[in-house]
């Protein structure tokens, strides 16, 4: 006997600020195909569930599936999310949705006798850094995107974890630095968001820029603008002395903010997923050397810290699999 693949399929949405994602998966959660479509910028719910409509039903052509076929449609939102309910509590990208948000009603009313689960995008793309992976045999791990924000998917025990108000991964907004930090848009001060944020890094570039007038994150800067974060990555892969510098900070940081998910979780892995997942090796030692030494020094912990393998379509094949 041997699982019968085709049988069945699902498929995974990811909601981003301008654009609506998704895959189709098998029931070995092969990816088939997938779909982009373009959306503007805090478009109000019913267009977003009009819009994943449209997609399920291209990705569902585009295979010929039946309605019997799809077992699933899962979407990942960004925001606060009560997946029992199937409630967006808040969307923080999509301020026109207001607050406790049915969104799986919304979308079950548009996708008659198809099961549909909706979730916070972070836990979704842990699922799929834990499940897409055989060679990973790991029950405790934790994914964390950076770049424009900051929040981490947590899977402890096998079971992804979203706590009494489903706030479970939220952890951008721990304080690390609280006497000098820059202000937060959740209005708190020295937030880990906001220490390792991609526009502090730039802004770093560009004050100590009189200082390292040559260096080569400034190669390419026009008429005084300001550095792309791929040129201050790209420097410190060659060894730039103020990118080696100002990642090295960025790190710091870093090793606060993992230090802490490392003493409170105890995980066996720690997955970078986000822009960060491009800085390199070097930026990758850092974190791996200073996260395992700031607390608890004297117990060996070693926990493997790596980049995510997945891009941006990580959230819809994690959804896709769930």
């Amino acid at each position: 006997y041997a699982l019968n693949e085709r049988y069945a399929h699902a498929i995974g949405i990811h909601l981003l600020p301008e654009a609506l994602e998704g895959v189709v998966a098998n029931l070995r959660g092969r990816t088939l195909n997938s779909l982009s479509l373009a959306l503007e910028p805090n478009s109000d719910v019913e267009t977003v569930a009009d819009l994943a409509c449209r997609l399920c039903q291209e990705l569902a052509a585009d295979r010929s599936l039946t309605p019997g076929q799809l077992t699933g449609v899962a979407a990942a939102i960004p925001g606060i999310v009560d997946t029992v309910e199937g409630v967006v509590r808040f969307a923080p990208r999509f301020p026109s949705w207001g607050v406790d948000v049915r969104l799986s009603e919304i979308l079950q009313s548009r996708l008659p006798n198809t099961r549909v689960a909706v979730d916070n995008e972070y836990r979704f793309q842990v699922f799929a850094e834990k499940e897409a992976l055989p060679s990973r045999l790991c029950k405790d791990i934790i994914a964390v995107g950076a770049g424009q924000g900051l929040a981490a998917g947590i899977i402890v025990k096998d079971e992804i974890k979203r706590g009494a108000h489903h706030l479970a991964g939220e952890i951008g907004h721990m304080v690390i630095n609280p006497r000098v930090g820059d202000e937060c848009v959740c209005g708190g001060r020295g937030c880990f968001e906001v220490m390792v944020s991609i526009e502090r890094l730039v802004r770093m570039a560009v004050d100590r820029q009189a200082a390292f007038p040559d260096s080569a994150i400034f190669v390419d800067c026009k008429d005084g603008g300001a550095p792309s974060v791929d040129s201050i990555f790209e420097a410190c892969k060659t060894g730039d002395p103020l990118a080696r510098l100002l990642m090295n900070d960025v790190a710091d940081w870093f090793a606060i903010g993992l230090s802490n998910l490392i003493v409170t979780y105890d995980p066996e892995l720690i997955v970078i997923q986000g822009k960060y997942r491009e800085a390199g090796d070097h930026f990758l030692r850092l974190l791996r050397d200073k996260a395992n030494n700031v607390v608890l020094k004297r117990i060996s912990k070693n926990v493997a810290i790596e980049y995510s393998a997945f891009g941006e379509d990580v959230g819809m094949i994690g959804a896709a699999l769930y």
